[in-house]
């Protein structure tokens, strides 16, 4: 019975949404590739949930990024969501996730398309960069028990699954997020995060297509075990109030 506690005490912990502000996030340019004209800027709200993000020209990049998840499984992110205070409506920006296997080998996940709110556990829309693309199996986990993995002509990130090639879901990646903390080029590239941050959210590419500003707020990322720590505290009284109510 004392088990079965607190395994629910584990279970409501998870589902603790975890805001900016609580996981400090940080502004950070990336690259201003163009080199003339209007720098890329990006500056966090005050409430530290969002940031301003400008990148008036192609070849810019911004990031707002943090290391709160850093050690933790790829699979364990299950949501991220924001609101958009002004800006473009057909795009978003977009999430760059480091991850690694701990033993030299590290890539990028970001997300393609429209992914705010959305279950990332049933996600398919990931993509995968600066990496050895010759061996990408390591991100689904052990490549002994037969998990194949490659880069589609599409970049996006794919599985075999006996019979078909299929995207991959946040689900299937069992890597480790963190920053590799050295970028050798190739395969990293000058558009890479290089904050020393895990997770990032970007505004900007190589491309004219995010070049523009985009003001968002509210961002939350609901994960597996990453409650803020005055609610695990909390957490922790609950579950020795009910032991003791047992006892």
């Amino acid at each position: 019975m004392r088990r079965a506690i607190l395994s629910s005490i584990v279970l409501c912990a998870a589902a603790i949404p975890t805001t900016a502000s609580a996981i400090d996030f940080d502004p950070f340019v990336i690259r201003n590739a163009n080199g003339t004209g209007d720098a890329p800027s990006i500056t966090e709200n005050l409430a530290q949930d969002g940031a301003l993000c400008a990148t008036p020209l192609g070849g810019q990049k911004v990031g707002y990024g943090t290391s709160y998840f850093d050690g933790m499984s790829f699979d364990s992110i299950q949501t991220v969501d924001f609101d958009r205070v002004s800006g473009p409506t057909n795009i978003v920006p977009y999430v760059n996730v480091w991850i690694t296997n701990g033993s030299g080998k590290y890539a990028i996940i970001s997300t393609e398309n429209d992914y705010r709110g959305q279950n990332w556990a049933t996600y398919d829309q990931f993509k995968v960069f600066e990496t050895d693309e010759t061996d990408l199996d390591w991100i689904l986990g052990d490549p002994t028990v037969g998990q194949d993995a490659q880069k589609s002509g599409s970049q996006y990130l794919q599985k075999f699954d006996g019979v078909n090639w299929v995207n991959v879901t946040g689900a299937d990646i069992l890597a480790t997020i963190a920053d590799p903390g050295v970028y050798p080029s190739p395969p990293i590239g000058t558009g890479a995060p290089k904050n020393g941050t895990g997770v990032n959210i970007i505004w900007g590419d190589t491309a004219s297509n995010y070049a523009g500003v985009y003001h968002y707020d509210n961002l939350t990322i609901n994960g597996m075990s990453v409650p803020e720590p005055a609610s695990l505290a909390l957490l922790g009284l609950g579950g020795l109030a009910l032991l003791r109510r047992r006892k």
